[in-house]
């Protein structure tokens, strides 16, 4: 009897033991979760909307119809990222753009899920070029390099190459609609999820801009070791309005990230003039009170 009771002690053990030691699978963190402020005011719906310094966060094509040249910098609250952009759509007919951007995860991503549930640095570098085919369409291009420095013993230190693909309608001076393919190559690093989007811009009054965003994510190659949060709701959705005061600016928006089972309301404020603008967005977790984000961006125009 003796014998029984202790290999029976011993193999319960054993089985708390493997199942203690059995790796919990890493979950892949949100791309919206780089969006700059103005963008992030308005819900993450701006994949038709005109950018300039944020089109290389979202959709190149957004700064294809512009004739400027800008250099932004930004903070990022998602992980204290800060961001730099420059853009130059005046010096030829095609625009091209740069970006570098660094964030710290190694204990920020604990409070919030759509960061990711293990602890790393990142750092991400684009390279963009954009252009007209005609008055109406607009399209570009971003190839981009991703690092990770992971501290998760699940988790490697990777390095990717992707690219992503967008484009730019307008149908008239009040409505315009954008689409986006998001990291097209097979990712086997997690660090880039394929994401597709598309969007529409209508301005609603003279002074009145409402805009809203569908965004598929596809689950990530089974290579990765990662997973979506909740992978059998990969359809989000994001709405946002944005008013405009001569040069200020009041933003709005609400954002469904199905995927990470999360839901965001937002609102900022700019100010934009000839040579320079300022922007800031907030974030609040409608299913996590203590979710909260804050992004600021100053960007030059020459």
């Amino acid at each position: 009897m003796k014998i029984a009771r202790i290999a029976i002690v011993l193999a319960s053990l054993t089985l708390s033991l493997a199942s203690k030691a059995q790796p919990i699978t890493a979950t892949v963190s949100d791309p919206s979760s780089m969006l700059g402020p103005i963008a992030a005011a308005r819900g993450g719906a701006t994949v038709a909307s005109e950018a300039t310094s944020e089109a290389v966060f979202q959709n190149p094509a957004s700064a294809a119809f512009q004739k400027k040249y800008s250099v932004g910098i930004a903070y990022l609250g998602a992980g204290d990222a800060l961001a730099a952009s420059i853009v130059d759509t005046k010096s030829g007919p095609i625009g091209g753009g740069v970006y570098y951007l660094k964030r710290d995860l190694k204990s920020s991503y604990a409070r919030n899920p759509t960061l990711g549930n293990y602890a790393r640095t990142e750092e991400r570098a684009g390279v963009s070029a954009m252009g007209r085919l005609s008055e109406q369409l607009g399209i570009g291009t971003i190839v981009k390099w991703a690092y990770r420095r992971s501290y998760d013993p699940r988790v490697d230190n990777m390095k990717s190459i992707n690219f992503d693909v967008g484009a730019r309608y307008i149908f008239s001076p009040s409505v315009a609609i954008g689409f986006m393919g998001e990291n097209l190559l097979t990712d086997d690093t997690g660090l880039s999820p394929k994401q597709f989007l598309a969007g529409f811009e209508w301005l609603a009054l003279a002074q009145l801009m409402l805009t809203a965003q569908v965004t598929k994510t596809s689950k990530p190659e089974t290579d990765t070791k990662m997973i979506l949060p909740l992978a059998d709701k990969t359809v989000g959705f994001g709405a946002g309005v944005q008013y405009f005061f001569d040069t200020l600016i009041l933003r709005a928006g609400y954002s469904q990230r199905s995927a990470w089972d999360q839901d965001f309301m937002s609102a900022g404020f700019g100010y934009d003039s000839k040579t320079f603008s300022l922007d800031y967005s907030f974030e609040a977790a409608l299913r996590n009170d203590k979710i909260t984000i804050h992004r600021v961006s100053v960007t030059a125009y020459f």
